[in-house]
């Protein structure tokens, strides 16, 4: 929220899905939100999923956004303040495709403090491991495009009923991203919008599921790319 509150271009709405969260969890969810200034707390809408895996929450936001672009940035990824100008001037050149900027990957670790709280640090400095450009060969065998550099255009998940496939708990960021590819091409700025932050001693998706999972699910999603026409 509060790289969101920088941002250099602010016609934007943020959409908070709750997932699987307590009542107690809301309340300080809340008090997150209220702390913010007026100006970003009026854009935001708090909204509550009860159900589903992980790609339950990404088809309740898809289908309440308002905007024309979607994207979605995951709790433990930092943007910068051009993150939504930089989708914004690419979709002004190439409206209807999807809109993709550049980021930089960064380990980071989360470390105790001396009075008991908890907190993050970059253990070293970021590097270029994602392409600049998608090639979309190689894209069908590995996903380079973390989500957050990923801007949707909103008519395919709304008109042609695109969506996340809710049988996946890992690799549903690809699946999505590919099937919606196919249709509308993508566009690239190569503006660096934001860091991917890999941590490395703490609970991830790849820490939550096992590698086995992991694997299973990634044959899933290229058999469903090669049943479909490209």
């Amino acid at each position: 929220l509060l790289n969101l509150a920088g941002q250099t271009y602010e016609n934007f709405e943020i959409l908070l899905l709750a997932h699987k969260v307590n009542d107690d969890e809301i309340a300080k969810i809340n008090e997150v939100v209220d702390f913010m200034p007026e100006y970003i707390k009026n854009r935001i809408r708090l909204i509550r999923v009860d159900t589903g895996n992980r790609s339950k929450p990404l088809n309740v936001g898809f289908e309440e956004a308002l905007g024309e672009y979607i994207s979605v940035l995951d709790d433990d990824d930092i943007v910068f303040d051009n993150w939504v100008e930089t989708f914004y001037k690419c979709f002004k050149r190439n409206s209807g495709k999807i809109l993709r900027t550049y980021c930089v990957k960064q380990k980071w670790q989360v470390y105790k403090t001396i009075d008991g709280t908890y907190g993050m640090t970059a253990t070293n400095s970021p590097d270029t491991y994602y392409p600049n450009r998608v090639d979309f060969i190689k894209q069908l065998n590995r996903n380079t495009c973390p989500t957050f550099t990923l801007a949707y255009p909103a008519y395919c998940f709304q008109n042609f009923k695109i969506i996340f496939d809710e049988n996946l708990d890992t690799t549903e960021d690809w699946d999505f991203f590919m099937r919606t590819a196919f249709l509308t091409g993508i566009a690239e700025e190569e503006s660096i919008t934001g860091i991917y932050r890999f941590l490395d001693n703490s609970e991830n998706s790849r820490t939550i599921h096992s590698e086995n999972e992991w694997k299973i699910n990634h044959s899933y999603v290229q058999r469903k790319f090669n049943q479909s026409p490209l």
